[in-house]
This record gives C-alpha cells, structure tokens and sequence, in this order.
C-alpha cells in the first residue's frame, strides 16, 4: 500500500473501533420533544457495566423505562453518504444500512454532573456483558488521554440531520463520524472552563452536519503503533461532546476524567 492508502485503512479501522462502543440513546417516550435521542458510549469501569452520555440528554427526572437505546450489535459497520441518506428513496437508502431498532435496557442506578460538566453514567446490569454483540469500553486512567491543542480527535454520533421518518412516528438514524483537532480559542466562551472542557474544531463543509443529537458522544483519540504507527486504533478517551458554539464553529466536551469522577 502507498502512503495514501494505509492512511485511508487506518481512518477505516478508527472509525470500526469507534462505532463497537457507539450507541443511540432514544428517550422520545420521555421527552416532550418527539422524536428526541441522543449518543453514548458503552463502558466497563471496575467490572461494572456503563452507558456514558450527557446529563441533557437522559435527564434525572426521565423515567428509566423510557430510556432506550439502539446499538449496531455485531454487525458490520455499512457506511451511507450525507447526500443519499437526505435524497434518495428510503427503499434504496435502507438496503445500503444494517437496520436496528431501539429496546429497553435494564439500567440499575444512575450517576449525574453538574450542570456544567453535563455527564451522566448510566449503571448496567452486569448481565449484558453476556449479550451477543455488545462491546464495552474498559475505561481506567490508563484508558484516558488528557486533551492537547491540536490533538488529532475522532467522535461518532447521530446527528437529527440524518435521519428520515420511516413510519408516520418511526425515524431513521444514521451515525455520523468526524475526524477534527483540538482548539484553542481566545474569545470568552458562556460556560466554557478550561479546566474542565476542551473545544474541537467544527467548520461548516458540504460533508458536516447539524450537531444536534451528537451530545454524549464520546471523543477519542489514538496511540499510534504497528507499522507505521498506522495499523491499530489503540483508543483513548479525550471526553464526552456536550455543546456548541454556533459563532466559534467549534464542539464543547467535557474531559474524560470528569465522567470517571462521577463514581470514583
């Protein structure tokens, strides 16, 4: 392979390892907005069994039983372009996608930030480490990788700009995956502290989306190894994308080490 080409194999495996841990999180039953859904992340923090999302997303006065999720399982990962997901007739958009719906999940105990750090850890039963196809994150410090201006950074998501009413109350979602940096930007951000945020880059392209139902997506990045510091994902954990600054161009998350204080 040339140079180009291992690097567009390396994007491809980044981008597999991202979506193993990558679920929707639908709480259209307990949202007044209908349809409202957002992103997690599936992790294993000291043998127990997390969804990792933000706290507006699976507010805390949100019944558990209206909490679901849809996860890919095992299959593979079938990528759909922007244009045909918003163009084309669904019977041609759904024979490109591997069709999941969402279900229940049995969740045993909650954990929430502030307001300002906007996390949330949902408790698994520990049973659904057993499930065929589910994949968990094993987050530990180790697993951590503090953010850096110009960290080279990977998120996956399920952004409202691609999805199409399937049924006259189903929808359709389709992930969306970025690849984007680290910033620095100098302008008095509401809400914004460096000391527990980070802001990654997200200009306005024909291939961007609109950022609405990416929050609780997790922010990764990787270690470099193998033959040409290309071959493996070796993911880390940089944080948990939970807003956006419309005039800045830029996403907002919360530092990775701000979700494993919520129960460390």
């Amino acid at each position: 392979m040339n140079e180009k080409a291992l690097l567009e194999h390396a994007r491809l495996g980044i981008l597999e390892a991202v979506a193993r841990y990558t679920i929707l999180i639908d709480v259209s039953y307990a949202s007044s907005k209908s349809p409202s859904w957002g992103t997690g992340t599936l992790f294993k923090i000291k043998d127990k069994l997390f969804i990792g999302t933000c706290k507006h997303v699976v507010e805390p006065d949100y019944r558990t039983e209206d909490i679901r999720v849809i996860y890919k399982s095992d299959a593979p990962m079938k990528w759909t372009k922007k244009d045909e997901i918003k163009k084309y007739p669904l019977n041609v958009v759904l024979k490109k996608v591997t069709i999941t719906t969402a279900q229940k999940i049995s969740i045993i105990n909650r954990f929430y930030s502030d307001d300002l750090d906007d996390l949330a850890l949902l408790e698994l039963d520990p049973s659904l480490e057993n499930v065929k196809g589910f994949q968990f994150f094993t987050l530990t410090d180790a697993s951590i990788k503090s953010a850096d201006i110009n960290m080279q950074v990977y998120l996956m998501g399920f952004s409202i700009e691609l999805a199409r009413q399937v049924t006259r109350e189903g929808y359709g979602t389709f992930p969306y995956f970025e690849e984007s940096e680290i910033v620095d930007v100098s302008d008095n951000l509401q809400d914004f502290d460096s000391q527990r945020h980070f802001l990654t880059d997200f200009e306005t392209t024909e291939d961007s989306v609109d950022p609405h139902g990416l929050s609780g997506c997790a922010v990764w990045t990787r270690l470099p190894s193998g033959k040409n510091n290309l071959w493996t994902p070796n993911l880390r954990l940089v944080g948990v994308q939970h807003g956006y600054y419309n005039k800045n161009r830029v996403l907002v998350a919360s530092q990775a080490e701000r979700l494993l204080k919520l129960i460390m």
